[in-house]
């Protein structure tokens, strides 16, 4: 697989969108109720978990509040580990 920022971001984006997804699953919310819970559009929580796009800091408190779930298991720093294995992160964040 090709080193590169944007690659990262796209990994990235996939697994915090797949871990809301499973999180929201788990405890049995549909989209909407949801996004009603943190004033969101069910759009933009489609988009989250499809990967479409990466939720703020803000967003994935409220959503580990609102899924009764830890911020890590949003991030999934296990599988954020392993993509320490097919990025080089000091060469994507040195300034």
């Amino acid at each position: 697989m090709k080193k590169g920022t944007k690659s990262f971001k796209k990994l990235l984006r996939e697994i915090v969108g797949n871990n809301i997804r499973d999180q929201r699953i788990k405890k049995r919310i549909n989209q909407t109720k949801l996004s009603k819970m943190i004033n969101i559009s069910r759009t933009q929580l489609s988009y989250y978990e499809t990967g479409r796009s990466l939720p703020d800091l803000d967003i994935v408190i409220m959503l580990a509040q609102a899924l009764d779930c830890s911020i890590a298991d949003i991030y999934s720093p296990d599988k954020l580990d392993s993509l320490k294995k097919i990025f080089d992160f000091d060469e994507m964040f040195v300034n």
